[in-house]
């Protein structure tokens, strides 16, 4: 959801189809199983994902699909992956392995995909630290963070997703072009990048989109 507007924004003139699910990442067969987030919850999001591939396969118009997720739930130590086979614990090799067939069933309608990586985040609640110094007239820039708490705090989400970057799949770093010297901006020109510790507003989202390349995609 917090991409949209970057996307509209980087690629004007081209109609866009949504499709989200909280807290359901587009990933074929695979879904969080916590505590709040049970197995009933893992069928939804198993159906969800599995409907959304037949809309595509009915839709030849659309040329390119988007899948963004922060990942990183796959890979929380005190939850388990939900599979249609069954639970079990959480493994890198097996998201990797589920993310690639996922984009590999996408291609096999004659679309192409992209990846997009959670935003750089510090494991702060970055989008409250904007909105105190907002109202304590205090500069923005200290909620500001370095690139090597960045790298830090998303290690084992990179990770994962440069294992399916080596696959040939294309995935965008919003990173790349909004960390610059060693500092991730927390706003830009006046506009709040964040509105929580992981998702961009939706101001920050279509500013990425309109002075970055990050989410421009190929024509079509």
């Amino acid at each position: 959801m917090h991409i949209v507007d970057g996307v509209e924004a980087a690629n004007p003139g081209r109609a866009l189809v949504q499709a989200t699910r909280s807290a359901c990442g587009p990933v074929l067969g695979l879904s969080q199983l916590t505590a709040k987030l049970d197995e009933a919850f893992a069928t939804r999001c198993f159906a969800f994902n599995q409907a959304v591939l037949a809309y595509l396969a009915t839709q030849p118009q659309i040329a390119d699909v988007v899948l963004a997720s922060p990942f990183g739930e796959y890979l929380d130590r005190v939850s388990r992956l939900a599979t249609p086979d069954g639970p079990r614990a959480p493994d890198a090799a097996f998201v990797v392995e589920r993310l690639t067939a996922t984009v590999r069933a996408i291609e096999a309608l004659g679309k192409r995909a992209t990846i997009v990586a959670p935003p750089p985040a510090s494991g702060e609640n970055i989008g409250e630290c904007l909105e105190k110094a907002s109202v304590l007239d205090v500069p923005v820039a200290t909620c500001d963070f370095s690139l090597a708490a960045e790298e830090a705090h998303d290690a084992a989400t990179s990770a994962l997703l440069r294992a399916v970057e080596a696959k040939g799949i294309r995935v965008v770093w919003l990173r790349d072009q909004l960390c610059r010297h060693d500092v991730c901006p927390a706003s830009e020109g006046g506009v709040f990048l964040y509105r929580d510790a992981g998702h961009l507003s939706f101001e920050g989202s279509r500013w990425i989109g309109e002075h970055t390349s990050s989410l421009r995609l190929p024509p079509p």
